[in-house]
């Protein structure tokens, strides 16, 4: 790292140890910020660390163990704000579509446990009935708040990418 770098890292409150940014070989990749960069047969790809997945996985984890006699929209809510945080910082990454799948699968489990936990005599076919529900071509965890009557679902941590392009008016 050159001194401009480094002044420039620090004028944004950042600092770096310039011994943990040897590179040996650009194709083994280094990490940066949470991040780890590859340059593989002529692309450059940027994929989150493992510690920045697990910690993911941590606080949702610490959200649904910790929640046994709140309200059920209060979860659903935190959760959805914990998904819109992840994919506002993430969801430019390669192999996003693989990651968020697997964060997905990691929370219905989360929560299959949970309600497990809440309903401990109830069959497994009736929760199933109770709290999933086939939306949007994908089965969802729902909940219907009783305070206001709306139906609550749980984000998924895939964001869809969409582009809308416009024909100018010009063109016939």
């Amino acid at each position: 790292f050159t001194n401009s770098c480094l002044k420039f890292l620090q004028s944004r409150s950042l600092s770096v140890k310039q011994e943990s940014l040897f590179i040996s070989f650009i194709s083994e990749g280094f990490q940066f910020l949470n991040w780890r960069f590859y340059y593989i047969n002529c692309f450059f790809i940027g994929i989150p660390s493992s510690n920045l997945i697990k910690a993911q996985k941590s606080s949702l984890n610490i959200l649904i163990k910790n929640s046994n006699n709140v309200n059920i929209s209060w979860i659903i809510k935190n959760i959805n704000l914990q998904i819109d945080s992840w994919i506002y910082s993430c969801s430019f990454l390669d192999f996003y579509w693989d990651l968020s799948n697997e964060l997905d699968v990691f929370l219905y489990k989360l929560l299959w446990g949970w309600v497990k936990r809440r309903h401990p005599r109830r069959s497994n076919t009736w929760i199933y009935s109770k709290y999933w529900n086939y939306l949007f071509g994908k089965w969802r965890f729902f909940v219907k708040d009783i305070i206001s009557g709306k139906i609550l679902l749980i984000k998924s941590h895939l964001y869809y990418k969409t582009r809308v392009f416009r024909v100018p008016n010009s063109i016939d």
